[in-house]
């Protein structure tokens, strides 16, 4: 292990564990979801993440997005170690769990392009990069589709409390457009 996957390491741990104690996780998912609004009049597809452990939840902002007749797309992982693909989810689907035991949608629901990701927080920094889980999944995401012609904003969603002064930077770490919390919306370039 490098240095800097030591030090991603050692932060993750710390920054899991004080996401774990937050007092009233679902009051801070819900303002969270308030604070997105500026984001999505325009988009028509937002991705969003089934919440894992103890993950600020996207249920309420899913609950919002409906209400405005977006469509709601969900993370899939086809294969370990490689850039996510999206999937549409409807009311009614009935989600299966996936390769890295996320709940996702099953096979035949359809592939969409989001013109947002919402993206799953352990940390982050005002400069938009963020430590997530360490599998890689929306770095390699961000860096295929920021390629693409109109690629979408990748938008950061977490606690306030996750904030740190600086993340440690890899090779293959990419930055977000934006960080929605419970408090906070940073722009980040």
């Amino acid at each position: 292990m490098n240095a800097i996957d030591l030090k991603k390491t050692t932060l993750r741990i710390t920054l899991i564990a004080i996401r774990k104690a937050i007092p009233r996780p679902l009051y801070a998912a819900e303002k969270a979801a308030q604070n997105t609004a500026q984001f999505i009049t325009d988009s028509n597809i937002i991705a969003l993440y089934m919440p894992f452990g103890a993950e600020i939840s996207t249920l309420p902002l899913a609950q919002k997005l409906r209400t405005l007749n977006k469509t709601i797309a969900l993370p899939v992982v086809e294969t370990k170690n490689a850039p996510l693909i999206f999937k549409e989810w409807l009311p009614d689907t009935k989600l299966v769990k996936g390769i890295c035991n996320t709940l996702e949608p099953p096979l035949n629901a359809e592939i969409v392009n989001p013109d947002i990701v919402i993206t799953p927080l352990v940390g982050f920094d005002k400069n938009g990069y963020r430590l997530g889980m360490g599998g890689g999944y929306y770095d390699r995401t961000i860096a295929r589709l920021r390629g693409q012609p109109n690629p979408p904003k990748f938008i950061g969603f977490g606690f306030d409390c996750q904030e740190v002064k600086k993340i440690p930077v890899g090779i293959f770490d990419q930055q977000l457009d934006n960080i929605i919390t419970n408090k906070s919306i940073f722009s980040c370039f």
